[in-house]
């Protein structure tokens, strides 16, 4: 687990590279691996809980449903399949390549996405 943090947080400490996605993915399989419990969902959220990554992001229904509400692929996608990590790594390479080609860093995409449809105003940003 040290090394896995280690690591990520030295690639956090540079510019990002899109490789990086590589060194992330590995992070969230190892999660999958030694902690029952994590999935794919769950193993990213853990590494982005901790501001370590930028190409691995938490995929959910919302995120599903914005994807395909915007037609980025070219089929249907469910969010039903994302429990299974190669459905999952599938959406996800998908989601990196859409925002590589922009200059957009998945990380961001999903606060995008988060925050679609929420009240930015004064009121509802107090604690």
């Amino acid at each position: 687990m040290e090394e896995k943090f280690g690591r990520l947080l030295l690639l956090r400490g540079r510019e990002p590279r899109e490789s990086d996605f590589a060194e992330e993915r590995e992070a969230a399989l190892f999660i999958q691996g030694a902690w029952d419990g994590f999935g794919p969902k769950q193993s990213r959220n853990f590494w982005q809980w901790l501001g370590l990554t930028r190409f691995e992001i938490p995929l959910d229904s919302r995120v599903i449903g914005w994807l395909n509400r915007n037609e980025v692929f070219p089929f249907e996608l469910t969010a039903q399949a994302l429990g299974d990590e190669h459905y999952y790594s599938f959406v996800m390479d998908g989601v990196r390549k859409v925002c590589v080609a922009p200059g957009v860093l998945p990380c961001v995409f999903d606060a995008a996405v988060f925050s679609e449809g929420q009240s930015w105003e004064a009121g509802s940003l107090e604690y």
